[in-house]
């Protein structure tokens, strides 16, 4: 599985609001954050990427990420969580389990102008988006943990992105 960029997550964020993102219903297994909202829109074929079927279903909530990612940490047994740095205009925060087989993303981005925040408050972008995953098969521990090392060792990242890329075959 490749590593996404900023760029990606941004465009990925604004699928989500729009309601276009890869959306299906097969995290079921994870429980619904108190209060969140589903997403309208829920696309509902799987994606392809590095080997592995990743599905999600969409929520929103007017929570932080911070906390809706500590909710989610206190009920995945050995979670781990993952900051996601890439861009200073979001904050992106990945709960995975141990084994890699499911993971919830919290993301909520930040406008600096007026416009652009009124803009985002009206397609729903003022709220943070949680996505619930999972990936068939699942990305497995060592993965996981590489991941884990090139979000919170940014002097390593380039060099661990580069590892979880070569894992992956060209697609």
């Amino acid at each position: 599985m490749r590593i996404p960029n900023h760029h990606e997550l941004l465009a990925t964020a604004v699928a989500i609001a729009l309601g276009m993102a890869p959306l299906v219903a097969s995290a079921d297994d994870l429980p619904i954050y108190p209060g969140a909202t589903k997403a309208s829109h829920q696309i509902t074929q799987p994606v392809m990427d590095c080997g592995h079927k990743i599905s999600a279903v969409g929520y929103y909530t007017k929570d932080s990420p911070a906390k809706a990612a500590a909710w989610y940490k206190s009920r995945i047994p050995g979670a781990m969580l993952i900051r996601h740095n890439s861009d200073p205009n979001q904050i992106s925060i990945e709960v995975i389990d141990p084994d890699g087989a499911r993971a919830v993303v919290a993301l909520r981005m930040h406008f600096a102008n007026a416009k652009l925040q009124a803009s985002a408050a009206s397609i729903g972008m003022d709220k943070t988006s949680l996505g619930l995953e999972r990936f068939d098969p699942p990305l497995g521990h060592a993965y996981v943990e590489l991941m884990q090392e090139g979000e919170s060792n940014p002097a390593a990242a380039n060099a661990v992105r580069a590892k979880l890329a070569s894992t992956c075959a060209k697609e």
